[in-house]
């Protein structure tokens, strides 16, 4: 009888579909389908290529989410943090994993055939990659499940009811004539559960690694939430924009009191760069929009409404105003 050789692209084929299946049921497990669309943005594209391109392959490797409530636990109830440890469990072993295929990449690269190489880069390239894309994607959608501030835009907004009833005056938290020394109260509640987020972290035992992850995510979070909120806002004088600035500051010294680590440097420049837009000159404004896509429509027809209830000084024309509210209504400012 005679011995076979081991075959190194038989063998390493076969660890990448291993790898390849796993990343494949980490997602199905913990991953959001429907950031598989193409008009989602919540899923790096990257990321989107590589599991459309194995899911096609059918099988073991198709895409099928977990079904909730299936079994004797379920394990992404929210009793269970939506299964906090176990997405850290498989996010990090598989990242570790990772890391060991990035240490040895030219030693495989060397072992195998030339004709190889190619599929050797592929695998690299895109799933190898795609680790980091889909850590980043689950990472986000649970600390956004578990930091529970979904009323934070409309508590910031002039549409907040509670607001308007104990205030019978009321003509927007943000149309002020001069600034309050102290904040609003949507940024006590939003402590509060940044304080809730805090805990439910520490019941969790989250790995140290990826306890960073989660509050880079949770400031992310934040960020969107408060410009989505600024966007809800009717009319903003200049002291109202200094309150707005106040606001996000008290909560971001808060938010840096309660993260794990202080040499975590936590980019704040998206809702800042939101706000300070509001004293963008006329002449500079058309090129502003130009240049800030990350802001969606309704948020830069926010900023143009703002502007009217600025000081004199800074308030644009009326006719410039108009203008610029075509072309974004348009998509003609490009």
């Amino acid at each position: 009888m005679q011995v076979m050789r081991p075959s190194v692209p038989v063998i390493f084929n076969g660890i990448c579909q291993l790898f390849e299946l796993a990343l494949v049921k980490t997602f199905n497990a913990f991953g959001r389908t429907e950031a598989l669309l193409p008009e989602s943005h919540d899923m790096t594209p990257r990321l989107r290529g590589t599991l459309s391109r194995l899911g096609n392959s059918g099988g073991a490797m198709a895409i099928r989410p977990t079904i909730r409530g299936q079994g004797d636990v379920d394990i992404l109830s929210s009793g269970n943090l939506y299964g906090l440890k176990e997405r850290g469990i498989a996010l990090e072993s598989l990242s570790r994993v990772a890391d060991e295929f990035k240490r040895i990449k030219a030693r495989v690269k060397r072992s195998l055939p030339l004709k190889d190489a190619a599929l050797a880069d592929r695998f690299y390239s895109h799933t190898v990659a795609a680790v980091d894309d889909l850590r980043e994607h689950v990472y986000k959608n649970v600390a956004s499940l578990l930091l529970n501030i979904e009323f934070c835009a409309e508590a910031i907004g002039d549409g907040d009811p509670n607001f308007a009833l104990v205030n019978s005056t009321f003509v927007g938290k943000y149309n002020i004539r001069e600034t309050p020394s102290r904040h609003n109260k949507w940024v006590d509640d939003v402590q509060a559960e940044l304080l809730q987020f805090t805990t439910k972290l520490a019941c969790a035992d989250v790995a140290p690694e990826a306890l960073d992850v989660l509050w880079q995510h949770a400031a992310s979070v934040i960020q969107d939430s408060l410009v989505d909120g600024f966007s809800k806002v009717k009319k903003c004088t200049d002291a109202g924009r200094a309150l707005m600035a106040l606001d996000v500051e008290t909560l971001r010294g808060e938010f840096a009191k309660l993260a794990p680590s202080q040499s975590l440097a936590f980019d704040w420049r998206y809702v800042s760069t939101y706000i300070n837009a509001f004293y963008v000159p006329e002449k500079d404004v058309e090129k502003w929009m130009q240049i800030h896509p990350e802001f969606s429509k309704k948020q830069k027809l926010a900023l143009v409404a703002h502007n009217a209830s600025a000081d004199r000084d800074r308030r644009w024309t009326a006719k410039f105003r108009q203008d610029l509210l075509n072309a974004i209504e348009t998509d003609t400012l490009l």
